[in-house]
């Protein structure tokens, strides 16, 4: 298998794409049919927002495919990566500021509520400048991080999971055509840890496939992350700073936002007093919208941690 199983598998025609509603669908076929039309662009911008591995960049892309938008007429942009105000200034549009190759040009900004702040307000003006020649498709696991201003000027299609039985015949066609043998032990272990995401079942078949054959499927490391977790917030509430100092040093930048939710989660570890959870969840809110201002880039991980379980922990002092 030298390619990717998730890309080799990748629906690129509309037959191909397992559709959550009839309305998606519909839709989707009316675009495709309105881009016969000569001169004209047949879709408006749209945000397809929804859990992860549930098929929205897949879409994006077969759009484009089944409308006919050429290669050189298409800008991929990840914005959990390219999230800052300069990549929509200078990449994005140089990119819409020149004549497309066809009758129009795409921009699909994936994970686009990763995006910054600063870069969804530059971003505004370019749907009115660039109309009449671009279309934007944005993608979102959590649209609510995108400013009103912005969902505004998209047509919005909410993703959700696919049944569990469609998932597993999923995997099962994949495994099939590989000749992949598997036994239904492991097969299990794999949609227990992966759905509704169909792209992560997809990478772990081929991270555990060995000589054509689906190998045991090794749980992740959560259970690590959440012990770390958890330790975190009892020195912070031991005010043991010089231990908080050192645990913070050990998070990686990809974990905050999963240790943020987790502590609103499990607040109780840290805060004695129920009264105080109000103010507590008030915390949380505040430094994972300080997350998503930055683009996810705090300027230090370290003491954007330390600081957060500090001032949780200070609580206990009222």
């Amino acid at each position: 298998m030298t390619k990717q199983l998730v890309e080799k598998y990748r629906p690129k025609k509309l037959g191909d794409y397992v559709f959550k509603d009839e309305h998606m669908k519909n839709k989707v076929i009316s675009y495709i049919k309105d881009s016969h039309v000569e001169g004209k662009i047949p879709f408006p911008n749209l945000l397809l927002g929804g859990v992860p591995g549930t098929g929205k960049t897949s879409l994006a892309y077969l759009l484009c495919n089944e409308c006919n938008v050429g290669k050189t007429d298409i800008m991929y942009i990840n914005a959990s990566r390219e999230n800052n105000i300069e990549t929509v200034r200078s990449k994005i549009n140089s990119f819409c500021s020149t004549m497309p190759y066809g009758s129009y040009k795409v921009v699909i900004l994936d994970e686009f509520d990763r995006m910054s702040m600063a870069g969804q307000d530059a971003l505004k003006s370019m749907f009115e400048v660039y109309g009449s020649s671009v279309r934007f498709i944005a993608t979102a696991n959590n649209p609510e991080k995108i400013s009103e201003a912005l969902i505004s000027r998209f047509q919005v299609f909410n993703f959700h999971a696919i049944d569990e039985n469609t998932f597993l015949d999923r995997l099962a066609i994949i495994l099939t055509e590989e000749n992949i043998s598997f036994d239904i032990t492991n097969l299990d272990k794999l949609v227990t840890q992966s759905y509704p995401d169909l792209r992560k079942a997809i990478n772990l078949i081929d991270q555990f496939t060995i000589d054509g054959e689906l190998k045991d499927v090794v749980k992740e490391e959560v259970e690590h992350n959440e012990k770390l977790f958890e330790k975190l917030l009892v020195e912070a509430k031991n005010k043991n700073y010089i231990n908080v100092r050192d645990i913070s040093s050990t998070f990686r930048i990809d974990e905050l936002e999963a240790f943020f939710v987790w502590s609103y989660k499990n607040i109780n570890i840290i805060i004695n007093n129920e009264e105080y959870y109000g103010d507590a969840f008030k915390i949380v809110s505040d430094y994972l919208k300080f997350l998503v201002l930055s683009g996810n880039r705090p300027a230090n991980i370290e003491i954007h941690v330390a600081a957060f379980v500090s001032e949780l922990s200070r609580l206990n002092d009222e």
